[in-house]
């Protein structure tokens, strides 16, 4: 069974390598001997890469970079936040002690005292309160905030890496294509420069025909000049073109 299967993909090769021989000999036939030297020519100094690429692999510092910013786009860490409330509340508790102190120098000055001095202190126990509770939502509102600034950051700089990788795609279809250009032209000015000689060799194989024509022609008693040559030409032209 292996054998058989084989067998068909040998003949299969061998199909395909005769029909790229078939086609090959028809561009010939076209085009003139030259294109075998014009493809070579071409492949040679605009084959595939000859203009050189550009790496489109996103580099890998930045790769890290965007990783470590895309981790911290849930706001500040459970540190950040707990050394932040930290600094908040002795803000608070400072203020708290200082007050204390101012009002029980007026109270002793003013002669406050009993049930009057103590609804003072429990007015400044009340008013501390509302700054610890005040505290807890300026540090949600502060991380609301921060999470949406990290996000817009992590959005632009992702998209200019990704601008960046769009514009060394770019580059390197901009070779390709200048590539795809300089082969063709190379292989088509190549063929036209062979079809020249050829033309010249084949105008001068004509001409020295024509010549011993004419010349042979003169010696059987014909014009030795204008006539046996035109007489020449016209029996050549009459053997090429019918």
């Amino acid at each position: 069974m292996a054998k058989k299967v084989d067998a068909k993909k040998n003949k299969k090769k061998k199909t395909n390598l005769n029909q790229d021989q078939k086609t090959s000999v028809g561009i010939q036939e076209v085009l003139g001997p030259g294109t075998v030297a014009a493809t070579d020519l071409a492949n040679r100094f605009f084959g595939e890469g000859s203009l050189g690429r550009v790496n489109e692999i996103r580099p890998d510092a930045v790769q890290e970079y965007l990783d470590r910013y895309r981790s911290s786009l849930e706001g500040y860490t459970a540190p950040e936040m707990q050394a932040q409330r930290e600094q908040a509340q002795r803000g608070i508790d400072t203020q708290y002690q200082t007050g204390l102190s101012q009002l029980a120098k007026q109270q002793a000055r003013s002669g406050v005292r009993g049930a009057a001095a103590g609804a003072a202190a429990r007015n400044m126990d009340r008013a501390r309160m509302g700054e610890q509770q005040n505290l807890e939502q300026g540090l949600f509102v502060r991380n609301a905030d921060e999470r949406q600034r990290r996000l817009g950051e992590y959005a632009t700089r992702l998209e200019g890496a990704r601008t960046d990788e769009l514009n060394r795609r770019q580059i390197n279809l901009d070779q390709i294509a200048g590539e795809r250009a300089g082969n063709l032209s190379t292989y088509f000015n190549t063929i036209g420069l062979a079809q020249q000689r050829q033309g010249a060799d084949r105008d001068y194989q004509l001409n020295r025909q024509m010549l011993n024509i004419a010349k042979k022609r003169a010696r059987g008693g014909g014009s030795p000049n204008y006539t046996g040559y035109t007489q020449g030409l016209s029996q050549l032209n009459q053997s090429i073109y019918g």
